[in-house]
């Protein structure tokens, strides 16, 4: 088993409306302002939200950003979604749960109910050396292939239809390798039930018994990674 640091994570997360929502339903001068109420403990300021109104109709985007863009939300006429970039502590983990928690608390009279979670990360090994040795481990050099990576589904997940595991070279540290998580089609109510935020749901939330992000991260064991998250990362 190899252990690997976490050197640097992106989390997408994404919920597709029931049916395209018309700019003039979306009232966007009231999401604003419970954005701004929302977000407020992060300092989300109104500079930090803006609207491109297109044809008005169904061509337009909104927009608010935290923590100088490593946090944002979109949502146009389709969907909702929300990127994480850095993401690399316990606390970074923790602040991307709440954000989309809030955010399907904003949103919840548009009844966000599914979405799809993406998580990317490079980790990094001792060496470039261990890293390709590693991978050298995925090759068929038989058939002319040094190196190589993996890629599985898991179909059975209490919070989401299936979750896809990959893992591959990085091609940003040479020493370190690319481990990719997609949950698909996850159960909003199962995911933050825990929180209480959506009322008359008696499921309890996965983060009510493990936590998400070790769940994820435990699934790389079946490649022999193991990932620190020991709040040192390289």
């Amino acid at each position: 088993m190899h252990t690997v640091r976490i050197w640097d994570c992106f989390v997408y997360f994404q919920s597709f409306f029931p049916k395209a929502v018309p700019f003039s339903a979306q009232g966007f001068e009231s999401l604003s302002l419970r954005l701004l109420d929302s977000f407020a403990s992060d300092n989300l300021g109104a500079s930090d939200i803006s609207l491109e109104k297109g044809d008005e109709l169904f061509s337009y985007k909104f927009k608010a950003r935290l923590f100088n863009d490593l946090i944002t939300f979109t949502v146009d006429s389709t969907h909702v979604e929300a990127s994480f970039k850095n993401i690399r502590r316990s606390g970074d983990r923790e602040i991307v749960l709440r954000c989309i928690d809030r955010l399907i608390v904003v949103l919840e009279h548009l009844e966000t109910k599914v979405g799809w979670l993406n998580v990317s990360l490079h980790a990094g090994m001792e060496s470039e050396e261990i890293r390709n040795d590693y991978l050298k481990g995925f090759g068929r050099p038989e058939a002319g292939f040094a190196m190589g990576g993996g890629l599985i589904y898991k179909t059975e997940s209490e919070y989401g239809k299936f979750i896809r595991l990959e893992v591959d070279q990085s091609y940003t540290y040479p020493q370190a390798v690319f481990i990719e998580w997609r949950v698909s089609e996850l159960s909003i109510p199962r995911m933050f039930a825990k929180t209480g935020v959506i009322p008359g749901l008696e499921i309890p939330g996965l983060d009510a018994k493990s936590d998400v992000w070790d769940d994820l991260f435990h699934l790389a064991e079946i490649f022999d990674l193991k990932i620190a998250t020991d709040e040192q990362p390289a």
